[in-house]
């Protein structure tokens, strides 16, 4: 069985054309763009997908895994947990559903340059399992996909999914947090500090002072922007939810 697949997508507008096709030519379904796989492999159009079901099936044969998710599983359905001490505690994921031995995943992207000065990133996407503790979890998160590129697409599916800031304006379809209007919480336009007087090294900072704060409202009016630029309508509504970070915005000295 081949657990790697190579995924193709449309080099135009970025839409889904799936596994390797037996046609030599093709068009997308969205944009009608003719492709073919040889030309989707040489401009980079394409992702690498992992066979999750395997990967999970063979995460749970670990004795270490399969006795700590049966355990908190039980607790979990005991329902007599007070404090949110994890995932499992939270409002949201008590909305979803579960039955008494189902379990969830979290979904978390990050980018990463080969070199310093390159463009070119891989994105690998991880999962982890939400029922697992936190050091088990954090010993077992499976790599589910690997992207490459000069860019990140910007479709997403998922309900819920945990990205640093950079990958987070990339689904939002903001500006990066150092580019105007880059916060994700508000319509404060920044400014830039030079940090030489030889204009060499800059930095984008936001001030303190008074600003409108990013409602749902008016992200949801702001949708055919963010969709242009996207080229997606898909996720949008929920893209507005995001949580700030304790790692970026507390520890490191950012908020007071």
């Amino acid at each position: 069985m081949n657990s790697c697949k190579t995924q193709f997508i449309c080099p135009k507008c970025q839409s889904l054309i799936g596994e390797e096709k037996q046609e030599k030519y093709l068009e997308c379904e969205s944009c009608h763009t003719e492709l073919s796989n040889e030309s989707m492999l040489r401009s980079g159009s394409y992702f690498i997908t992992f066979d999750i079901r395997y990967m999970i099936n063979s995460l749970l044969k670990s004795e270490d895994v399969s006795e700590c998710l049966y355990r908190n599983l039980l607790k979990r359905n005991a329902n007599n947990q007070v404090f949110q001490q994890d995932i499992c505690d939270g409002e949201s994921y008590k909305t979803l559903g579960l039955q008494e031995f189902d379990f969830s995943l979290s979904l978390n992207t990050d980018g990463v340059s080969p070199f310093r000065s390159s463009k070119f990133s891989f994105w690998p996407i991880l999962i982890s399992l939400n029922e697992l503790d936190y050091g088990l979890r954090r010993q077992n998160t499976l790599i589910v996909a690997l992207w490459c590129g000069k860019q990140f697409a910007s479709f997403c599916y998922a309900p819920m999914f945990i990205a640093d800031s950079v990958a987070r304006c990339a689904v939002q379809g903001l500006n990066q947090f150092n580019g105007k209007y880059g916060c994700p919480w508000c319509l404060i336009p920044g400014e830039t500090h030079w940090c030489d007087d030889e204009y060499r090294s800059r930095k984008w900072v936001y001030r303190f002072q008074e600003c409108v704060i990013r409602t749902q409202p008016q992200f949801l009016e702001d949708l055919d922007i963010f969709s242009r630029k996207l080229e997606s309508r898909d996720f949008k509504e929920e893209s507005y939810n995001v949580p700030t970070m304790k790692v970026h915005f507390i520890l490191g000295d950012n908020c007071k």
